[in-house]
């Protein structure tokens, strides 16, 4: 999809993404070791009762659940950032649930535009958990036949 088909308030939906405590244990360990998200007996004894997912786990299965919908495809160039917010722990065994929209649009250069993504993510009972901006750069389709 190009720089020009994106509209404001465009939206996708991402429906029932499980977030095991397996998943959660190996991505902690890897990626984010804090004894919140890694250590099960610290997380029984926290004031969540059990372990909590990274909030980077929630949200890159978020987004990987839209770019399943292949929506920029090969028009996609960059990234420019992500901004994470996280409102609720997600536990053990919750579904994620997610919505994707169009937030705002910049036409940056004759080649491209930028175009803002905001992902937010609920648990199975509603409670959102995770919102994340992200800013995309995407090629133009009057451009399209050119190199960038």
């Amino acid at each position: 999809m190009y720089y020009e088909n994106f509209e404001l308030g465009m939206e996708w939906k991402m429906c029932g993404i499980e977030i095991t405590r397996e998943e959660m244990l190996d991505f902690a360990r890897k990626y984010d070791s804090a004894p919140v998200h890694a250590d099960e007996e610290y997380g029984k004894n926290s004031r969540f009762g059990d372990i909590i997912c990274p909030g980077t786990l929630s949200a890159m299965k978020l987004w990987n659940a839209w770019l399943q919908y292949k929506i920029p495809g090969e028009e996609f160039i960059a990234g420019l950032f992500c901004n994470m917010e996280w409102q609720a722990p997600l536990m053990p065994g919750d579904i994620l649930n997610g919505k994707a929209y169009v937030s705002e649009k910049e036409d940056r250069n004759p080649y491209n535009g930028i175009v803002y993504i905001v992902v937010e993510g609920f648990n199975q009972k509603g409670e959102q958990v995770v919102k994340t901006t992200n800013c995309l750069v995407i090629k133009k389709l009057i451009m399209a036949d050119q190199q960038i």
